[in-house]
């Protein structure tokens, strides 16, 4: 794992992609959250950021885009929730958000998981 620095107006900050829970775009920023709770801002696009993130992570901390405006990190994922127009993220230590989404985002973001995971990590275990 490594990390790599950001810049904005005042200040450079050395950004650490395994402490990054999501990133949100807002028009020529971004608002990028970490599991601390810490949130920051940036002039950079999307595209650029999700470069970064994954060029510097490490293999337990994979980002994925979600929409146009959202990255999320990939081990953070616990629950999907198309019907309530929510994804839940986690750590495992107590740091937990939900995050609003529209229903069809999420069905495409279901759709990216699936194929992400490999058969062999995911089972079918609706109701019947």
């Amino acid at each position: 794992m490594s990390r790599f620095c950001l810049r904005n107006r005042n200040e450079l900050v050395v950004i650490d992609p395994s402490h990054v829970a999501y990133v949100r775009a807002d028009s020529n920023y971004i608002h990028i959250f970490f599991l601390s709770q810490q949130e920051l801002y940036f002039n950079c696009s999307i595209a650029d950021i999700i470069n970064l993130l994954n060029i510097h992570a490490d293999s337990q901390n994979r980002f994925i885009k979600i929409g146009r405006s959202l990255i999320v990190n990939l081990r953070l994922i616990v629950r999907v929730l198309p019907q309530k127009n929510q994804l839940v993220l986690a750590d495992g230590c107590g740091w937990s958000t939900q995050l609003n989404l529209p229903h069809k985002t999420l069905i495409r973001l279901c759709q990216q998981l699936d194929d992400y995971f490999s058969s062999d990590n995911k089972t079918d275990c609706s109701e019947k």
